[in-house]
């Protein structure tokens, strides 16, 4: 009983101390990406005279960042929640 006990600890362990590196892996990935399209994005002039007119055109702009943005941030989101699992597997295994 007490080997299966020990087994289980075991699986527990490796398990947490996979998802602890995985979310440090996906954390960085998502750093490292998010300054490198940072660092390559183009700078973009605004052009028009008026605020309607200066929004449509940069429309496909605004857009392209938008979803940008939301890749990186359930990326990051994902990275985040297996750290915390994992951390959590580790700190209290029972």
């Amino acid at each position: 009983m007490k080997l299966l006990r020990a087994r289980a600890l075991e699986k527990r362990f490796a398990i947490g101390l996979c998802l602890v590196i995985l979310g440090v892996v996906m954390v960085t990935l998502t750093f490292y990406l998010a300054i490198q399209a940072f660092e390559t994005y183009p700078r973009v002039e605004v052009k028009g005279t008026s605020i309607v007119e200066a929004l449509t055109s940069s429309a496909g702009l605004i857009l392209d960042v938008l979803f940008r943005l939301a890749f990186l941030g359930i990326a990051l989101a994902a990275g985040a929640t297996c750290l915390r699992y994992g951390v959590q597997i580790l700190i209290k295994p029972e």
